[in-house]
């Protein structure tokens, strides 16, 4: 018997059609299996005129239109592979980097979730495997604002994230995430505070009560060490009321601030810590510290 418990969404490719979807809707129906019609539109355009978010963000509303009226019935409504795969597509636009998302579990009832083993690759000239690992990030938003321009955050937790801080040439490898995400920023037509919150255009702004980074651990790596380092704990990052002094920041505005007071707190514990590291045993570790403190 078909399991009744479980909802499967099915997403044709970019250049195809729900036309083509047909034959298989009859062999579900024929297999006793209940389908339901999810129509957003029907776009002749090949070229970036409709955006992944524009998508993303039309599904959620005609879900919730569907769900009120009584043509779709969603018990609990599900958000995780839509977050799974707007991160992952999403996020390396941004910042110029791979994305891999493990897990995601989001309520919408209580608005909790838990993100788990997030890969954030490195840009193109650095020879780590990552960025970033972040085994789990939970949240905690409020449920009535997800399809609101603006959308209320309580708390991010970032728990014991892995961050390796690779120096090559001139930059680092946050440096370039950093670039990478004031030009996407640009090219989106600047700061937020210059244009509104759009949910239409993808454009949905977010206000946060609180992004707490605990338990990070940095790795500091160059080319000369053979992917060798030095690690050491960072200090656990608090911040408070992030985009509410001007009516809410985007996802990307968000990244390059968190990534800049990473940097920063990197460096901090690197020069108040340098006799520290000088005893850690590793020879030469000096030396190439030097190099990337350069």
């Amino acid at each position: 018997m078909p399991d009744a418990t479980r909802e499967v969404l099915i997403v044709h490719g970019w250049s195809d059609s729900y036309e083509s979807f047909q034959p298989l809707k009859n062999l579900l129906v024929a297999a006793g299996y209940q389908t339901t019609q999810v129509f957003l539109g029907t776009y002749a355009s090949m070229r970036d005129d409709v955006t992944f978010d524009d998508l993303a963000t039309g599904l959620q509303r005609r879900f919730t239109e569907m769900g009120k009226d009584g043509t779709l019935t969603l018990q609990p409504f599900s958000l995780d592979i839509i977050v799974k795969m707007a991160l992952e597509h999403y996020g390396p636009q941004v910042t110029g980097a791979s994305f891999k998302v493990g897990e995601v579990k989001l309520s919408v009832r209580d608005g909790r979730g838990t993100l788990r083993n997030i890969d954030i690759g490195n840009p193109a000239g650095f020879g780590s495997p990552r960025a970033a690992r972040l085994g789990e990030v939970r949240v905690a938003l409020e449920p009535l604002t997800l399809t609101d321009p603006v959308v209320f955050m309580h708390e991010i937790s970032v728990i014991a994230p892995l961050i390796t801080y690779e120096r090559a040439d001139k930059a680092s490898n946050l440096d370039a995430i950093q670039r990478n995400i004031e030009a996407y920023i640009q090219r989106s037509g600047g700061p937020s505070e210059s244009r509104p919150a759009e949910t239409k255009t993808g454009k949905r702004k977010f206000i946060i009560d609180r992004l707490v980074i605990r338990g990070a651990k940095v790795t500091m790596t160059n080319p000369a060490l053979k992917g060798q380092g030095l690690s050491f704990d960072l200090p656990d990052i608090d911040l408070r009321d992030i985009g509410k002094r001007q009516g809410g920041a985007t996802a990307s505005e968000i990244g390059r601030m968190v990534t800049g007071v990473i940097q920063q707190r990197i460096a901090q514990k690197v020069v108040t810590n340098i006799d520290l590291l000088r005893r850690g045993g590793v020879e030469g570790a000096v030396d190439a510290l030097k190099g990337l403190l350069k």
